[in-house]
């Protein structure tokens, strides 16, 4: 009895021992085989997560008010310091200038500039200003917040280049009919116009990100800020004493085209009436 406990015993380990030597490559395997497609469809499913830091560009402006000989100067001033600083930290998108009479200079200055080189510019606006007689007479600061425009451009140019990948290895094995290689191959040059376009849009904004725009407006005392309730009185008589001189303007014009015409006439009708009396008056 003791004997066949024993073998029995023995029996079993030896089978235990067995299932586990089976069992584990097998195991090891099939875990390996099954990880492989969760972990892959686990990938696919996963939505990327937008950028933590917001992605901001600024635009700034300014409304400089100083006497309109000093205007062109200040403008010059600032073309120049954007102009010297070179085109990868300032750029001149603009400048305007234009004269409404010898006191009416008006101007307008667009800038693109590098954060920095911008702070710096900004803090000695008032100071230059000030230094040609002239005030800071409005200022004004909006953001736009370019992080989920800069995500979705750069999402459509990550799934643009895969597809242009895969369609270039297709193409290249050969794979296919000749008709399913033309197809392939008109998808491909789609693929690669929305490629270039997904990169254009997505440069473009990160370029917004990277440099600010600065738009300054120049303009004489007055005409950015009321000087108070008699200043329209006064812009009235300014513009009356303009009309006034625009019409003896057009007077004297008028005068120096039909002068001497008019004496001309003159002339005729004085000769007129010297031969009319010279003439024999018939008799009664």
């Amino acid at each position: 009895m003791k004997r066949s406990l024993l073998l029995a015993a023995a029996a079993i380990v030896c089978l235990a021992a067995c299932g586990k030597e089976t069992e584990g490559p097998v195991d090891s395997t099939a875990g390996e085989v099954a990880s492989a497609p969760a972990t892959s469809a686990m990938a696919d499913h996963k939505s990327p997560a937008t950028p933590a830091l917001p992605q901001l560009t600024y635009r700034y402006s300014y409304g400089l008010e100083a006497p309109s000989d000093r205007l062109r100067g200040l403008v010059e001033q600032h073309e120049s310091a954007c102009a010297d600083a070179g085109l990868e930290v300032c750029q001149i998108l603009s400048q305007d200038i234009h004269a409404a009479g010898r006191d009416r200079l008006q101007a307008e200055l667009r800038l693109r500039a590098t954060p920095q080189w911008l702070h710096d510019f900004r803090g000695r606006i008032a100071d230059q200003v000030k230094a040609v007689g002239g005030t800071v007479a409005a200022s004004n600061v909006s953001t736009d917040d370019l992080t989920r425009p800069i995500f979705d451009a750069d999402a459509r140019l990550k799934s643009a280049t895969a597809t242009r990948d895969r369609l270039q290895q297709l193409i290249a094995s050969k794979a296919g009919t000749l008709a399913e290689l033309k197809d392939m191959r008109a998808n491909l040059d789609a693929t690669q116009s929305e490629l270039e376009a997904a990169k254009a849009q997505l440069d473009q904004l990160r370029a917004q990100v990277q440099m600010y725009e600065l738009r300054i407006t120049y303009a004489p005392p007055g005409v950015l800020t009321p000087q108070g309730a008699w200043a329209p009185v006064g812009e009235a008589a300014a513009e009356s004493g303009a009309a006034i001189a625009v019409t003896l303007a057009f007077l004297l014009r008028l005068l120096i085209w039909t002068g001497p015409t008019a004496a001309l006439v003159a002339l005729a009708y004085a000769a007129w009436r010297a031969l009319a009396r010279k003439a024999p008056k018939p008799a009664a």
